[in-house]
């Protein structure tokens, strides 16, 4: 590594005229650097290890493969760091994430999507190169290949700046084709567009903002990687069921002689099932109320046959009119056989008893 850790050993202090002290090494980072320097050589010296370094940095080689932390920890930490080491390996796109909207049934039954995407895709008539002729020289002649320009201004009097700045001719990419030898199927860009139908498959229990990826079926460019195509669901609102994690919850209004006698209604479920609830009679339901029926909830994602909780909510309508014929039922009173319809107030006569409230 260009660096000599010899050190002379002096037998004789006196005649070495070297006094007599504390040991060489006295800086206080002087034995965590001799460790780091070992570990870079064992890293060195053995080709499995330097080639899991080269893909993974230092985590991978302590993991004896994968990682993903930092090629360069150790070196930056010997020679004081601050400078970006060079990329190690083919760059990676960037990601195209599309929302997709879901509704309630589908995430309880499971569904399949075909969703229509635009991408861009390698010229299949220059594999990429950009020119019709293989040997033609590519090499962007504004920034000599490397993408990127250095530029140097003035930002006050005696005072320069200087930066780099991307290539407007090649766009950083570094190469550029001369009109002449342009592909003319892809025009020089390297690149055309294509349609692919994915079939995106929600599974039975998924949740809000849950991800579907596909690998490597985002855009492709020369010499990177293709990005991932990521589908992030987003939960529609269902005008009678409420969800909160895997349960479910419904907000049932009943009258108030239904929460003194009992009540007995149908709910149509996510699946088109049809469910009875009835309460015991002479069951009193308090307004806040909460019962449950089990295994009525949303299924279990990646389980489907477990299904979780289903909540029913008893807000309870309390009108004068509903509050004396409660009162009236309970007595056994015939004035409680009114019709529902009447609107409150009304007068009128009954076929059997002949009077109403």
């Amino acid at each position: 590594m260009g660096l000599d850790l010899r050190v002379p050993v002096v037998t004789d202090c006196a005649k070495a005229k070297v006094p007599v002290g504390p040991p060489i090494f006295t800086h206080p980072r002087s034995g965590v650097q001799f460790k780091e320097i070992t570990k870079a050589y064992e890293i060195l010296s053995d080709e499995t290890k330097k080639k899991l370094y080269d893909e993974g940095g230092e985590e991978a080689v302590e993991n004896g493969g994968g990682g993903g932390g930092d090629p360069h920890d150790i070196f930056s930490a010997f020679f004081g760091g601050g400078g970006r080491g060079r990329q190690r390996g083919p760059q990676k796109g960037e990601d195209l994430v599309h929302p997709i909207q879901v509704d309630l049934e589908n995430l309880y039954n499971g569904k399949t999507v075909k969703l229509s995407l635009t991408r861009d895709i390698i010229c299949t008539g220059c594999k990429g190169s950009g020119s019709k002729n293989p040997g033609a020289n590519t090499t962007c002649q504004s920034c000599e290949g490397n993408g990127v320009k250095l530029v140097v201004r003035q930002i006050a009097p005696g005072m320069i700046q200087q930066m780099q700045m991307k290539c407007p001719d090649c766009d950083g990419s570094g190469s550029a084709v001369k009109p002449k030898d342009r592909c003319e199927i892809c025009k020089g860009k390297k690149v055309c567009s294509d349609k692919k139908v994915l079939e995106v498959q929600i599974d039975k229990g998924m949740k809000n903002n849950q991800k579907i990826t596909f690998a490597g079926e985002a855009d492709q460019k020369p010499g990177i990687l293709p990005g991932d195509v990521v589908f992030v669901i987003q939960q529609k609102e269902h005008k009678l069921f409420k969800r909160k994690n895997d349960d479910l919850l419904i907000q049932h209004k009943i009258p108030l002689v239904e929460a003194l006698c009992g009540a007995s209604f149908h709910v149509k479920h996510l699946d088109g099932r049809t469910l009875v609830v009835k309460t015991a009679p002479g069951e009193l339901i308090r307004p806040g109320d909460v019962k449950t029926i089990e295994d009525e909830g949303m299924p279990m994602h990646k389980n489907p046959f477990v299904k979780v909780t289903l909540f029913l909510f008893f807000p309870i309508l309390c009108g004068c009119s509903c509050l004396c014929r409660a009162i009236l039922h309970v007595c056994g009173h015939p004035l409680c056989l009114w019709p529902s319809f009447m609107p409150r107030g009304h007068k009128g006569r009954h076929e059997k008893f002949g009077y109403y409230i």
